[in-house]
């Protein structure tokens, strides 16, 4: 999703929540071993901050007013609006995409704005159902699997696809 939202080319700044949180620590990590193998994608600044959305607000209009070179964040935590505010409050919206998770209408109409690039649903049941799927058909078949990791869908919507969700 970062990678579309600016075309595989940019400085990116980086909002985790608690990272003593498994799911801020996987989410952190598992986005900077992908931004390590892009040649046109850079980490700026990594900002830890609590799940407080006036804290969370802060310190992205402190990141935004001091890095000007800004082209997007990925958020791990939930705060996806109140980043999206601090965007919009000063004047980044059209110019800083952001990346996070959560689906809602509010995050959806900020999409249509442009503000939020991608919004990634969690969907525990979709997400944990058919890894399990995949799992038990290669122990039941008796073919190894083939790494460490195990596909999963996840609902991404983004301007291409938001207008088929907001409701009038």
């Amino acid at each position: 999703s970062m990678e579309k939202a600016i075309d595989k080319s940019g400085n990116i700044v980086i909002i985790s929540g608690d990272l003593k949180i498994r799911v801020n620590q996987e989410r952190t990590d598992s986005f900077k071993r992908r931004i390590a193998a892009s040649k046109g994608m850079h980490i700026i600044e990594h900002i830890v901050v609590p799940d407080i959305p006036d804290e969370v607000y802060k310190k992205t209009v402190e990141c935004l007013k001091s890095h000007s070179n800004v082209d997007a964040i990925y958020l791990t935590s939930g705060m996806v609006i109140a980043v999206a505010k601090a965007i919009n409050d000063t004047g980044f919206a059209g110019k800083v995409r952001l990346v996070g998770f959560d689906h809602s209408q509010e995050i959806f109409d900020n999409i249509k704005k442009g503000i939020i690039a991608a919004a990634i649903g969690q969907d525990p049941f979709g997400q944990g159902h058919d890894p399990i799927i995949w799992m038990y058909n290669h122990v039941v078949t008796g073919v190894p699997l083939p790494n460490e990791y195990m596909p999963c869908r996840l609902s991404v919507v983004n301007k291409d696809n938001v207008d088929n969700l907001i409701e009038v």
